[in-house]
This record gives structure tokens, C-alpha cells and sequence, in this order.
């Protein structure tokens, strides 16, 4: 539980500077555009990564996650035809 929590944790941080410096006026909007864009597609991912691959991985964790992806697989083959 409280490894979950110190992870969480470092997101509201993160948001936490950015909307510091955005009340200060630190940085204008289109550094805040860039820095969103930074968080969202490369920092998230990677800190989600990197919290899976400290742990050895359950058989039926491993499982569950097979059946997600096939069946978002076939919900976005669906949707999109």
C-alpha cells in the first residue's frame, strides 16, 4: 500500500510544480503545452513501466492482461469498421 501511495504521490507532485509555475508565471503557454505533453506521454508511461518491472510478474496477472489487450484489440476493430 505504500508503495502505491509514494507513486501516487510523485504525480501530484509533478502536477503540483506545474500548476505552481503556471500561477507564477514561470513559464508561458506554450511551455505548458509542451511540458503536459512531456507528462503525459512519456513520464506517466514510464513511471507505470518502471513500478511493473521491480516485481516478478504473476502468472495470472499475466493472464488478465493477455485477455485485456485481445479484447481492446478486437473493441477498436469493431468500432472502427
Amino acid at each position: 500500500m505504500l508503495i502505491v501511495f509514494l507513486k501516487i504521490l510523485v504525480i501530484f507532485l509533478m502536477v503540483g510544480i506545474g500548476f505552481i509555475s503556471n500561477k507564477a508565471h514561470v513559464l508561458n503557454g506554450e511551455s505548458n503545452k509542451h511540458l503536459v505533453n512531456l507528462m503525459l506521454i512519456i513520464t506517466n508511461p514510464a513511471l507505470i513501466l518502471s513500478s511493473m518491472s521491480n516485481r516478478t510478474p504473476n502468472p495470472k496477472l499475466v493472464n488478465v492482461s493477455i485477455t485485456v489487450v485481445i479484447g481492446s484489440i478486437v473493441f477498436f476493430l469493431i468500432v472502427s469498421a
